[in-house]
């Protein structure tokens, strides 16, 4: 199985439990939106369209922000939640104890090292809750309707 194809497997499996709709957006349907735009734009704009939403501009440098554009401009007149693929499907509890916030020195910091990811993960210790569960709760409601339900 493709990562992609992987990727499409897991919406398909969360997409009756939610509330809202979601959609993956596959190569194909990239590629036809991509034609679609450059069929009914001005032969001066492609350069600008590449730059925003094809890898093949990019050569072999990164192309971080080429999803977020696409969903971006999906997604213009609605609200959307944008998920990439590389998003944690769980929380991790935080290796110290939380505290207050306070202002202190730059020698007060604490920090959590560790030698590998493999020890990381040794430590790590799954929270009880789906970090996805608070996005989806808020997604159509404006910023001060979301910011009263996480508090």
């Amino acid at each position: 199985m493709t990562v992609r194809a992987s990727n499409a497997d897991v919406i398909e499996a969360v997409r009756s439990g939610m509330r809202i709709p979601i959609h993956h957006i596959n190569i194909a349907a990239r590629a036809d939106l991509l034609s679609h735009l450059k069929d009914n734009l001005p032969e001066s704009s492609h350069t600008s369209v590449d730059f925003l939403l094809t890898r093949s501009y990019w050569g072999d440098a990164p192309t971080y922000g080429l999803a977020r554009n696409l969903a971006l401009l999906l997604s213009v007149n609605y609200r959307a939640l944008v998920m990439d693929d590389d998003i944690l499907p769980h929380a991790l509890t935080p290796p110290l104890p939380s505290r207050n916030l306070s202002f202190d020195h730059p020698d007060a910091r604490e920090a959590v090292l560790y030698t590998s990811a493999a020890d990381q993960q040794k430590h790590a210790v799954i929270a009880d809750y789906n970090p996805s569960d608070n996005h989806a709760e808020v997604t159509g409601t404006v910023s001060g309707s979301g910011a009263q339900c996480q508090s």
